[in-house]
């Protein structure tokens, strides 16, 4: 066989051999951590559609988002908005006439006694109108008692200074018992609040002679809140007229033996000139938790304004008896409703309406709140009911018998909380919110059923007397 030649050979595929088998050293490096370019596009897409939906959702949903927003904390923002309480002048003014024919009647007809009564049935011995008011001090009112009482008109326009001879004699001889002005302090903050300056000057006068000097019986509580609060509140309020404080302090000092006794609890009733306390013989001696307990604001108001800690203190273990002693004596309470049920021959008592003040006063408060001016419709329309039924046209308003009878029966009485409170509220309702602030000013008002009580302006203080 002829020999291959070398062209033959090289154009011939060689014999191939399988490539060895590849070391650890001489495999691919590994792959890079940098990710892939579809998972960046996928994360991009991600986080762009979450912008997006974050800046559409506002728009998508404005409800949920409004709710979102609101401010829990701060209860005025949720509350619907009304315009500032600014003044009524024209309601203002007609309350401000109904006072003036209301005190004008007692400070005609009564001055500086503690009552007021419009005799409309002619067993009360009286000549005079059923309008014309007469005055009763506390208990003891004889059959013909306005044949015993004449004045001296020593001021013009016959306003009464001092009661004549005749009444003192009746006094004297025990058919008439000792007053305490009690409707006359009673009336001084409304007064100043109302701008009456000639009507408070001449009360202040009336003050300035007061003595508490009087030997008889006073209920604790009534003359606490009544003449105390009145007091005191006429200080503040008349810009500290000395004269004020110096009647607080007499006679707080005579109420201070009330409350010696082994609790704390004050006795029901006192007597001003032996400074004895006396207990209530009518109910076992037992003292009312509501009356004991409201004594707070006077006492310590006045240890703030004496510097005298004992009157605080005095109010002080009241405070806490209800906090370590009540507690562990609480009992079963039976509630009692008075029925509308008629009983002849006396209309329910329940239907009376004797101008009493809560009522405003809630509308009052209510609308120092909310400045919402459905209160002040409110409080309009039962101004109007009072003015329409209550007004006598010679002089003061009266108590209603039964409301459900038209025309109505007047009671004998006009109270001393008509002018004290109903009428300072309805006044101040009608007022601007910069007179008496709430948050400068607070009442001294207790209300129980069937019972009355001030509504004397104290200032808000931070107390500096040593209070144990």
């Amino acid at each position: 066989m002829p020999p291959r030649s070398r062209a033959s050979v090289a154009t011939a595929s060689p014999k191939t051999t399988p490539p060895p088998s590849p070391s650890k050293q001489q495999l691919a490096p590994p792959l890079q951590t940098s990710p892939p370019t579809w998972y960046l596009r996928r994360l991009i897409r991600l986080l762009g559609g979450g912008v997006l939906l974050f800046w559409l959702y506002p728009m998508l949903f404005p409800k949920q988002q409004s709710q979102t927003r609101t401010d829990l904390a701060n209860w005025e923002s949720i509350l619907p908005q009304f315009e500032p309480i600014q003044v009524d002048e024209l309601r203002r003014a007609a309350v401000l006439d109904a006072f003036k024919h209301s005190y004008g009647a007692y400070e005609k007809d009564a001055f500086g006694f503690d009552d007021v009564c419009a005799p409309s049935q002619p067993t009360h011995g009286s000549t005079t109108s059923r309008q014309k008011l007469i005055v009763f001090s506390f208990v003891v009112v004889p059959p013909n008692i306005s044949s015993w009482i004449k004045y001296e008109p020593e001021r013009s326009g016959g306003i009464v200074s001092r009661m004549q001879l005749t009444l003192v004699e009746a006094v004297a001889k025990g058919e008439l018992t000792l007053h305490a002005s009690s409707f006359l302090v009673d009336s001084l903050d409304s007064l100043l609040v109302m701008g009456l300056t000639e009507e408070f000057n001449r009360a202040r006068e009336w003050v300035k002679d007061l003595s508490f000097d009087i030997d008889d019986k006073f209920h604790n509580f009534e003359i606490t809140i009544r003449v105390l609060g009145g007091l005191l509140s006429a200080y503040h309020l008349s810009g500290n007229d000395p004269i004020f404080l110096e009647k607080a302090i007499d006679l707080a000092d005579r109420l201070m033996p009330v409350f010696d006794t082994p609790s704390g609890l004050p006795l029901s009733f006192v007597n001003l000139a032996q400074r004895k306390g006396i207990p209530d013989a009518d109910n076992r001696g037992l003292t009312s938790v509501a009356e004991a307990a409201t004594l707070q604001l006077e006492l310590k108001y006045l240890s703030e304004l004496t510097g005298n800690p004992i009157y605080w203190q005095k109010a002080e273990r009241i405070v806490m008896y209800f906090r370590d002693v009540v507690p562990a004596k609480r009992t079963n309470r039976e509630w009692y409703i008075n029925s509308r049920a008629r009983a002849a021959p006396n209309p329910p008592i329940d239907a009376r309406n004797i101008l009493r003040p809560e009522t405003v006063e809630s509308l009052f408060v209510a609308y120092r709140i909310t400045g919402d001016p459905l209160y002040r419709e409110w409080g309009w329309e039962i101004f109007q009911a009072f003015n329409k039924h209550c007004r006598l046209p010679e002089g003061g308003f009266a108590s209603i018998l039964d409301v459900d009878q038209v025309p109505v029966v007047h009671e004998d009485r006009m109270e001393t909380f008509w002018i004290s409170e109903t009428l300072k509220y309805l006044y101040l309702l009608f007022s601007e919110d910069t007179l008496v602030p709430l948050d400068r000013f607070v009442f001294n008002t207790e209300v129980r059923m069937n019972d009355d009580s001030p509504a004397h302006i104290l200032p808000v203080f931070t107390p500096s007397v040593v209070t144990v």
